[in-house]
């Protein structure tokens, strides 16, 4: 994972992946966090934010702090999501000398393409959360259950439109790419994009061996998603 992962993205982010699109997951969420917090004024660390489309829900119940190794990537949540604190560090290290009531990664697990890597994300909630806190890792995919897909992308606004595919296929243990072929239109000019992402594929087993180690218990949360998509969440809680 780098900084420069998303550079090509950002111009037409917004209709890539519409903050739209994370109201339902993110109510089903911050209900389930909300209802483990005993606090008054609840805070969360969310790990790989990006552009800050689950905070900008998310935001309602919590006092967020955003972190994410893409300055371009917040800078469209600074837009969005003014009343965050915005902090430019990678999830595996990042030590802010501060606890919260929650700690949240979504998205950016994909990018923990090994076992270290998840580790390290781990290490860093832990060392973010007093004993009692919430963890909640929600990865896009686990090894078991995924399958190789496809994703049309039809998107338009007034002034720009998107075209295009993402296809995502497995590529060896543990490991998957997703390549996004993209048409961006805005005004009359049209752009073309082609961006590859590896990505991870941990076992859901993995997920929670490694959580557990850390010294949190799990909860594996039921989430509705497309096939080849994972169907638990995992929602932790810092044990020692």
């Amino acid at each position: 994972m780098n900084d420069d992962a998303y550079r090509d993205l950002v111009p037409f982010y917004g209709l890539l992946d519409p903050r739209e699109d994370h109201a339902e997951e993110a109510a089903v969420w911050g209900e389930a966090l909300a209802a483990r917090v005993e606090t008054s004024a609840p805070t969360l660390l969310e790990l790989g934010a990006g552009a800050g489309n689950n905070a900008w829900y998310l935001g309602a119940r919590f006092r967020c702090t955003l972190v994410d190794i893409s300055d371009a990537m917040l800078e469209i949540s600074r837009r969005q999501n003014p009343e965050c604190r915005h902090v430019v560090a990678d999830m595996r290290t990042v030590t802010l000398n501060q606890t919260f009531s929650v700690v949240f990664a979504h998205d950016a697990l994909s990018h923990m393409v090994d076992r270290q890597d998840v580790a390290a994300v781990v290490a860093t909630a832990h060392r973010h959360l007093d004993v009692g806190g919430t963890l909640l890792l929600a990865p896009d995919c686990f090894d078991d259950g995924f399958d190789d897909m496809v994703e049309y992308i039809e998107r338009d606004e007034e002034t720009a439109a998107l075209r295009g595919v993402a296809w995502s296929r497995r590529t060896g243990p543990n490991r998957a790419e997703t390549d996004y072929a993209l048409l961006y239109r805005k005004g009359s000019e049209v752009c073309p994009v082609h961006v590859r992402h590896p990505e991870a594929l941990h076992a859901r087993a993995t997920w929670c061996e490694l959580v557990e180690a850390a010294g949190f218990e799990v909860i594996l949360m039921p989430r509705e998603q497309p096939p080849g998509y994972a169907a638990h969440t995992l929602m932790c809680r810092k044990i020692r």
